[in-house]
């Protein structure tokens, strides 16, 4: 009798807790995009590892809304610099959300010189993605190491 009614009681709060966080996603909120792309770009200029990755995830998500392109040699560092291979994607997938043309072209002159199997294929990827966008360029094969 006493596992029905916590079992009970979980489900109940379960279910209220539900309902707290659909009625607060419903709810419509106002962003100050200008503060948060800033707070962004001084998130990425950070010696914070966490920070920057967060700022990133950030990025990819609202890149529609942020304008932080004055990280961008900052994202473009930790792409070239970094020791882990999940950052330095992570790197190269906010970029490729931000569009910079600066730092695609960056991308593809680099790629001669990248080593990391995973690394191409994304750095390919991106190239040829971005190509598709702009009319008249052809593609960028992966580069067989």
């Amino acid at each position: 009798m006493k596992n029905q009614k916590v079992t009970i009681f979980i489900a109940f709060a379960f279910i209220i807790m539900i309902i707290n966080v659909s009625s607060a996603l419903a709810a419509e909120r106002t962003v100050n995009w200008d503060a948060l792309s800033e707070n962004l770009v001084n998130a990425l200029k950070s010696d914070n590892p966490g920070l920057q990755q967060s700022a990133m995830r950030l990025i990819i998500q609202y890149a529609d809304y942020v304008h932080v392109d004055a990280a961008i040699f900052n994202l473009m560092r930790l792409y070239r610099q970094s020791n882990d291979s999940k950052v330095r994607q992570l790197a190269l997938v906010t970029i490729n959300k931000m569009r910079n043309t600066y730092a695609i072209d960056f991308i593809k002159r680099n790629l001669k010189y990248e080593t990391d199997q995973k690394i191409i294929k994304l750095c390919t990827a991106i190239i040829n993605n971005y190509n598709g966008l702009k009319s008249g360029e052809t593609s960028v094969a992966i580069v067989a190491r």
